[in-house]
C-alpha cells in the first residue's frame, strides 16, 4: 500500500535551464524575432546572454514603447545597437519602423544607410516620413520593401544597388522624377500617389513581373523591359492631370511622354511582350490610346 502511494506522488519539476544549454546560433536566431530593445534587456538575464544579441542576424527595430523612446532616443538608440554588433555576423534582415515619431524622427534617413552599412540583404521601412538625400548603396541588398513614405530628390534610383531584386512600394508619396532600377526583376507599386509635376519615368530593364495598381494621380511612362513576362497594370479611370483637361490632345502631360516622339505615356517608345504577358485593367482609358503593344 506504501508503495502505491509513492508511485501517485507527483514528479518534483525540473529548475534545469534547459534554454540556455542550447547553442548560441541557435538562441542568436530566436532573439532575432523580438523587438531589438527586448533582445538587447536579455543580456541581463545571465553571463551567458551578455553578448548573444550582438550577434543577431535579424534586427526588429520595430514595435517600440513610445514614451520610453522619443525620436533622440531612438536615433541613439540604434547607433549604439549597431556600433555594438559583431560586424563578422551577416545581417541578413532588419525591419525599421519609424511610428509613432513620424517627421520628428531625423535619424531615419541616416538609420537606412546605417543598416545598409552593415550589409543588410532584405530591408523593411515602414513610417510617416520623408526619405530624400543621395541615392542608396549597397552591393548586399537583394529586397527592399517601403511603405508610407515620402521620396524626394533621386531617393529612388537605386543603380548603386546592383543585387536589388525584389522593390516593394506601398503606400507611399513619390515626388520623384524617376525611378531607377535597372538590376530589380520584381516591382510593385501599389496604394501610392505619383505627385511630382511631370510623369514619373519607370526605368527597370530587367523587370520579369510588374504590378502597379490601386495608385493616384498620374500614371508613370514606363521604359522598355524586354524580359517581362507577368505584369498587373490598373489605370485609375481619374488620371490626374494640372491642366484638368482644359487642353484637350494637345497636353503633353496627359497623353503622352516628355520626349517629342508622341508615344505611349505609360509604354515608352515600341513595346515587344512575351506571349506569356499578361495585362489587366480596371478601366479603359485615353492613356491607351496610342499604346503599341505585339502580343
Amino acid at each position: 500500500m506504501a508503495e502505491a502511494s509513492r508511485a501517485k506522488k507527483p514528479a518534483t519539476p525540473s529548475l534545469e535551464d534547459r534554454i540556455s544549454t542550447l547553442p548560441d546560433g541557435v538562441l542568436e536566431h530566436v532573439l532575432g524575432f523580438l523587438p531589438a530593445d527586448n533582445a538587447v534587456r536579455t543580456s541581463v538575464l545571465a553571463q551567458r546572454w551578455r553578448y548573444l544579441w550582438r550577434s543577431m542576424r535579424r534586427l526588429r527595430l520595430t514595435g517600440l514603447d513610445p514614451h520610453r523612446h522619443r525620436a533622440p532616443a531612438f536615433g541613439n538608440f540604434i547607433d549604439g545597437l549597431l556600433l555594438l554588433r559583431n560586424t563578422t555576423v551577416a545581417l541578413d534582415e532588419a525591419e525599421l519602423t519609424v511610428y509613432p515619431f513620424g517627421e520628428n524622427c531625423a535619424p531615419i534617413n541616416s538609420c537606412i544607410r546605417r543598416l545598409l552599412f552593415c550589409k543588410a540583404k532584405v530591408l523593411a521601412v515602414d513610417g510617416g516620413t520623408t526619405f530624400h538625400g543621395p541615392p542608396l548603396i549597397s552591393r548586399h541588398l537583394r529586397r527592399l520593401a517601403l511603405n508610407s513614405l515620402d521620396f524626394e530628390d533621386n531617393s529612388l534610383d537605386f543603380e548603386r544597388c546592383p543585387a536589388l531584386e525584389d522593390l516593394r512600394i506601398t503606400d507611399c508619396e513619390l515626388f520623384t522624377d524617376r525611378i531607377l532600377a535597372p538590376s530589380v526583376k520584381h516591382l510593385s507599386i501599389t496604394y501610392s500617389y505619383f505627385q511630382s509635376p511631370k510623369r514619373i519615368h519607370v526605368y527597370a530593364p530587367s523587370l520579369v513581373s510588374l504590378e502597379i495598381s490601386d495608385n493616384n494621380r498620374k500614371a508613370p511612362l514606363l521604359e522598355q523591359m524586354p524580359s517581362l513576362e507577368t505584369a498587373i497594370f490598373s489605370i485609375s479611370p481619374k488620371d490626374y492631370c494640372d491642366c484638368d483637361g482644359a487642353s484637350g490632345d494637345d497636353c503633353d502631360t496627359c497623353l503622352y511622354s516628355d520626349d517629342d516622339q508622341k508615344t505611349c505615356v505609360i509604354l515608352g517608345g515600341r513595346w515587344t511582350l512575351p506571349n506569356a504577358a499578361a495585362w489587366w485593367t480596371d478601366a479603359v482609358s485615353r492613356l491607351l490610346r496610342n499604346a503599341r503593344l505585339m502580343l
